[in-house]
């Protein structure tokens, strides 16, 4: 498989078993970055609101908002591309800042402490970590596990297929 010429005119070749890119209209882009913006939004701003809340000494809510970020951080992933991540990652951080400085009454959401300078970067740092999780967490083709053996002093692959009991 070839991919369109790169910056030098020079063809790269995807590597072995890679699909090629699939382009998208633009009804899947428009719906790529509204399902982006609903869960910024949401996961940033019921984190803000509840990454201040303590059970006993356990900092409950930043550990809560901290799970929530990475997993939407995934999600977004899944659904869209790696490239929304940065979306993510960003928006997450404005409505994060917004929330902080903007509020009804003049009340404060985020303060000082080093709690909420953890929530502030959190956003950011989710979308990081949803970016380093290995492509086969998000990967559509089937995958067989194989085991090496050595038969006589020569390695041979022992296929164990995916899905044990169909006879495939």
């Amino acid at each position: 498989m070839e991919r369109s010429p790169g910056r030098d005119g020079s063809r790269a070749h995807a590597p072995a078993g890679d699909a090629p890119p699939v382009r998208r209209g633009r009804g899947e882009r428009i719906l790529e970055v509204a399902v982006v913006v609903l869960v910024t939004v949401l996961v940033a701003g019921l984190g803000t609101v509840a990454h201040r809340l303590e059970s006993g000494p356990v900092p409950l809510g930043i550990l809560l908002g901290i799970v929530l970020a990475v997993s939407g951080g995934i999600l977004v992933r899944a659904l869209t591309s790696v490239r929304a991540l940065v979306g993510y990652g960003v928006g997450g951080l404005a409505v994060v800042l917004l929330m902080t400085y903007w509020g009804p009454g003049g009340d404060v959401l985020v303060t000082s402490s080093p709690r909420a300078m953890l929530w502030i970067l959190t956003m950011p740092l989710a979308a990081a970590v949803a970016w380093a999780a290995p492509r086969s967490w998000f990967s559509d083709r089937e995958v067989s596990f194989r085991r090496r053996r050595v038969v006589d002093g020569t390695a041979a692959d022992d296929v164990d297929t995916a899905r044990p009991g169909t006879g495939a």
